[in-house]
């Protein structure tokens, strides 16, 4: 340390001062001083050598910057005249004379802050009820507009010309459970679900619709969607509340944007006109009990079809019809079609399986009409009786079909055409 302190003679702090004059930035000043005093220094061992002879600090003695703004008297401009400043006029009825004002106490400043937070709270609240309560009034507009009847489906006139058969392709959409998890351990690795995997099979529903339609051979101008319940599984079971990946407001949403997503994407590729019937399930229910006068009135699945329509209020190529009850009939090309869920009918494990029991019903309900198809879901089973159309289901195998003996079935969707002419012509599942 000696060696180094000897070397700042006060004949070589005066250089160094010098030096750093010279210079506008401190590292370039201090460069220069270790070049002329032939040793390193740095910025430390500056500070200390001119703190010791009582000088300026090496920052204090750079040289000064020219000042970018001349002074006033050197500018050539005119003065402005400043008006004479003047004194407010005090609104408060005090004068200057008097004492201001005490401050409020600590104890008055946090009533204060208090009562500010809890008016902000009851205006915001207020403005939320406000809000839930236009929502329930364009709801309720939307129930009582469900009475009006479906319109028909008229086939396109035939021209002399015209070779290629009219047809109206249709689509069976139900049981989808998207809320529901299914292990593969409780059903021995015979299937897998989730909402992820139920993402994926309704995208691949939208392109199997279409390509189904391409190979039909049929000049199709319109399709039926039949949106038939059991979409969601809600919380019909207690073990479901345990077991579902979805809450059935989770369900709800997830329906909505993945049910838009599948109509726009048919819609975008093909120039159909859509018709969707809607129908909810005994799964998607508010009650306890499955009601019968007031079955949509109490039902999840409602309040995403009135939704659905809303969202397609301006796309004129799609129209929803809304079932007010357990049925809902459908005019396509001169043929009857009634749709619905399904669970009225019960198969109560007979040798014949589900086909007795709702032929018998469909026999019993539609005496003396001509109805050309019946279509529902709800059993999980796609199954062609001729006049009566029952659909697959997306879910698949779970723990409840192996519970009821169910025989296993991959998860599809039913598909079949209306011919003009002939009626139901054309029918094949849309594998999942």
């Amino acid at each position: 340390m000696s060696a180094v302190v000897s070397r700042w003679t006060p004949e070589n702090i005066r250089r160094a001062q010098a030096i750093l004059g010279e210079h506008l930035f401190l590292d370039e000043g201090i460069a220069a001083v270790s070049a002329a005093l032939g040793f390193s220094v740095t910025r430390a061992a500056l500070d200390c050598a001119f703190a010791r002879e009582g000088l300026p600090t090496p920052h204090q003695c750079l040289k000064k910057r020219d000042k970018a703004i001349p002074p006033v008297d050197a500018r050539d401009t005119i003065r402005m005249e400043v008006a004479p400043a003047f004194e407010l006029p005090d609104d408060s009825g005090t004068t200057a004379e008097q004492a201001p004002p005490e401050p409020p106490t600590p104890a008055a400043e946090l009533l204060a802050h208090r009562q500010r937070n809890r008016i902000a709270e009851l205006e915001a609240r207020t403005k939320r009820l406000l809000e839930e309560l236009a929502k329930k009034d364009e709801e309720l507009a939307a129930f009582k507009d469900i009475s009006r009847p479906p319109r028909p489906i008229v086939a396109p006139r035939m021209t002399p010309d015209s070779v290629q058969r009219k047809g109206v392709a249709v689509m069976l959409c139900s049981d989808w459970h998207v809320g529901e998890f299914v292990n593969p351990a409780t059903v021995n690795g015979l299937n897998e679900y989730d909402p992820q995997i139920a993402a994926r099979c309704i995208d691949r529903l939208a392109d199997g619709f279409v390509e189904r339609l391409r190979d039909s051979g049929y000049d199709c101008r319109t399709a039926v969607i039949a949106l038939m319940g059991d979409l969601m599984t809600g919380y019909l079971h207690d073990e479901l509340v345990e077991s579902n990946a979805l809450s059935p407001v989770g369900e709800q949403v997830f329906l909505l944007d993945h049910l838009e997503l599948m109509l726009r994407k048919i819609l975008a590729l093909t120039e159909l006109e859509l018709v969707v019937p809607c129908l909810s399930g005994n799964h998607g229910r508010m009650t306890e009990k499955q009601r019968v006068s007031t079955r949509e009135e109490n039902s999840h699945e409602q309040v995403v079809y009135q939704t659905l329509k809303r969202l397609f209020r301006d796309e004129p190529r799609i129209e929803f019809q809304i079932a007010a009850g357990e049925w809902l009939e459908l005019d396509v090309m001169g043929f009857t079609h009634c749709f619905t869920h399904g669970d009225s009918f019960r198969s109560n494990g007979g040798v014949g399986g589900i086909s007795i029991p709702i032929q018998r019903g469909v026999t019993r309900q539609f005496q003396g009409r001509d109805i050309h198809q019946v279509c529902m879901g709800h059993f999980h089973q796609r199954k062609d009786f001729g006049n009566i159309q029952v659909n697959g289901s997306l879910i698949g195998y779970s723990a409840y079909s192996m519970h009821i003996h169910a025989a296993p079935e991959r998860r599809q969707q039913h598909w079949f055409m209306v011919d003009s002419e002939k009626g139901k012509d054309l029918t094949a599942p849309i594998w999942l």
